[in-house]
C-alpha cells in the first residue's frame, strides 16, 4: 500500500486518477492534453501509477489506453477515510474543549 500512497502524493497523478475514475479508459495523449504538464511528465506519472497498480494499461494498435484500477484504489480510499474520520473526531473534541474554556471565562 505504501507505493500507492507514494503514487498519489503528487497532485498531477491525483488528477490523472480523477480523470480515469470518471471515464472508462483514455489514451495517454488525451490524458496529457487535459493536464497542465508536458506529455513526457504525463507519461512518467502514468508509469508511476501503473507500477503502483493504480492504473491498468491496454494497447490498441499503436495507442496505450489507461483506466483506473478501482479494486487497487479501494484500500487506499478506506485508509484515507479512516484517517479523515479520526482527524475529524479530534477536531470536534478540540472544538468542544475550546468552547468549554470560553464558557468558563
Amino acid at each position: 500500500m505504501q507505493s500507492a500512497i507514494d503514487a498519489i502524493s503528487n497532485p498531477h497523478r491525483r488528477e490523472i486518477l480523477r480523470l480515469l475514475w470518471e471515464t472508462d479508459a483514455l489514451p495517454s495523449g488525451e490524458i496529457a492534453r487535459r493536464l497542465p504538464v508536458t506529455w513526457q511528465s504525463t507519461s512518467r506519472n502514468l508509469k508511476v501509477l501503473r507500477m503502483a497498480g493504480l492504473v491498468e494499461e491496454t494497447r490498441r494498435g499503436t495507442q496505450r489506453y489507461y483506466r483506473a484500477n478501482r479494486e487497487a484504489l479501494r484500500p487506499v480510499a478506506d485508509l484515507l477515510h479512516r484517517m479523515w474520520e479520526q482527524n475529524l473526531d479530534e477536531i470536534v473534541a478540540l472544538s468542544e474543549k475550546e468552547q468549554g474554556r470560553r464558557r468558563r471565562r
